[in-house]
């Protein structure tokens, strides 16, 4: 419970010692905790980033520019500075280009017509 930042009162009261007990017995623990849970947090996403989940990925990219987030490489490691559109916008695009009269839902031309019939 000390890696989620939890209460002192409530990680003794759960295992039924007192708060001086815990302190007294569990001292490097409780001082620890949190430095395990991030740890497991962060192994956690990478093990799922090198599953292949896109969205651990991203939030991978996130956490290890912490530092870099106003500088020039943070802002052109983003997908959308290299011109790169999430899976909305290429919809929300693809429907444009086919009211537009475009694209691969664009009806088709007319038939050109062989004979002039205007004489």
């Amino acid at each position: 419970m000390a890696a989620t930042h939890g209460a002192e009162e409530d990680i003794a009261s759960s295992i039924g010692i007192t708060v001086d007990q815990l302190n007294a017995s569990f001292a490097k623990e409780l001082q620890d905790g949190p430095a395990f849970g991030y740890r497991e947090g962060v192994e956690s996403l990478f093990n799922s980033m090198k599953a292949g989940n896109v969205t651990a990925a991203k939030a991978w990219l996130i956490l290890n520019m912490q530092g870099d987030r106003t500088t020039a490489k943070a802002v052109e490691m983003q997908p959308a500075s290299n011109g790169l559109r999430g899976k909305k916008e290429q919809a929300s695009a693809a429907a444009h280009e086919a009211v537009r009269g475009g694209g691969r839902f664009a009806p088709p031309a007319p038939p050109k017509l062989i004979v002039n019939n205007d004489s």
